[in-house]
């Protein structure tokens, strides 16, 4: 594995790893200002750590998980302000850990789950939305996702939005929605 730590990795344009394993990452940031890019883009990586991390990108998506299992987010912020973007999101990827952690877009999603990623857990983390009929979190075509003591919140929208996501544990400190069509939980052909 690689070690990067102690700014190594401070104000890049961005961090992408590829087939990449066990690779940790702390203390850094990792920076794009492009619509379509990620400040961290993780692609059939697994294993890796990121430690007190910052990923950020003031015209899209701050994060985002492909195809990676294994990998741990420890007190590590996602900052986002894409239209319709989210802050991280985890597509078909499994195992992960989310920890101690924020996300937020001020001009689209929090966290989104989608198409086949299981037994992910989130814990101590809080995601945050605030584009009109946004979420803080959303899972879709899910299963066996875990989130522990977490905050939800849409300041325009549904905190946590759960969509044929089946057998998810949630104990959420906090689930906040609000405007016309908010609700701080909103669930639909889900089970479990």
């Amino acid at each position: 594995g690689q070690d990067r730590r102690d700014g190594l990795l401070a104000y890049a344009t961005a961090l992408h790893l590829d087939n990449s394993w066990r690779t940790n990452v702390s203390y850094s940031s990792a920076q794009s200002n492009t619509s379509g890019t990620f400040a961290l883009y993780l692609e059939n990586s697994s294993s890796n750590t990121f430690n007190v991390f910052l990923a950020s990108n003031a015209a899209g998506q701050a994060g985002q998980l492909s195809g990676s299992h294994y990998n741990t987010i420890d007190r590590s912020t996602f900052a986002a302000n894409g239209n319709n973007w989210v802050a991280l999101s985890i597509d078909d990827s499994n195992w992960n850990q989310l920890g101690r952690s924020y996300l937020y877009n001020y001009n689209g999603h929090g966290l989104r789950l989608q198409i086949d990623s299981h037994h992910n857990y989130v814990y101590n983390s809080t995601m945050v939305a605030r584009i009109s009929g946004g979420f803080g979190a959303m899972l879709s075509d899910v299963d066996y996702n875990d989130f522990d003591a977490s905050v939800f919140i849409a300041g325009n929208g549904t905190g946590l939005y759960l969509t044929g996501a089946s057998n998810s544990n949630i104990t959420g400190r906090t689930m906040t929605g609000a405007g016309a069509s908010g609700a701080g939980a909103r669930i639909s052909a889900s089970s479990g």
